[in-house]
């Protein structure tokens, strides 16, 4: 990661597996002698900075359960997460709550929308099992990041136009 950050799927195993090389030996190197935890951070803040982060709505999005648990990973690892501005932090819980509600969205039981938070597919919840694998492990990840009661809380104050103008700004 030589300064340049990958998005999508490939970038977001590069972040997990960069943030768990770091949770293990901080001081890691890769061999060109560049800092393993320095690729994370760069790969992290490239995800975080807009316009390159997943979109968080339900589907078939491998790579959203990856940078779910990454960020858990992160935010439990202090060599990387001290390292972050209130701002970028602030970006990540953003990201990790859209990530939530998207998942509470499609596949809380008693929710049955037949379209995702961006109100742009033709979803149904019970159309393929894929669809609700992905997302069981952001949820997951979700409460570990937030905790389970600030998790519910995330879910029981959900306000569609607060969380949208949010997401645009």
């Amino acid at each position: 990661a030589n300064g340049n950050a990958r998005t999508g799927e490939y970038g977001a195993n590069a972040l997990y597996y960069l943030s768990l090389i770091t949770r293990f030996d901080p001081s890691a190197k890769s061999s060109s002698g560049q800092s393993v935890k320095d690729a994370a951070l760069i790969q992290l803040r490239s995800l975080i900075k807009g316009g390159n982060e997943p979109f968080a709505c339900t589907g078939c999005y491998w790579s959203h359960a990856v940078v779910a648990s990454s960020f858990v990973l992160i935010k439990n690892t202090p060599e990387l997460y001290n390292e972050l501005t209130d701002e970028e932090k602030a970006r990540m819980d953003t990201l990790m709550g859209a990530l939530a509600i998207a998942g509470n969205w499609g596949y809380n039981d008693l929710n049955n929308y037949k379209t995702g938070p961006d109100l742009l597919g033709n979803f149904g919840k019970s159309y393929n099992p894929n669809y609700r694998n992905t997302y069981l492990s952001v949820v997951l990840s979700a409460s570990m990041y937030f905790g389970a009661d600030e998790l519910d809380k995330i879910f029981t104050g959900f306000d569609y136009d607060e969380y949208m103008k949010k997401l645009e700004t």
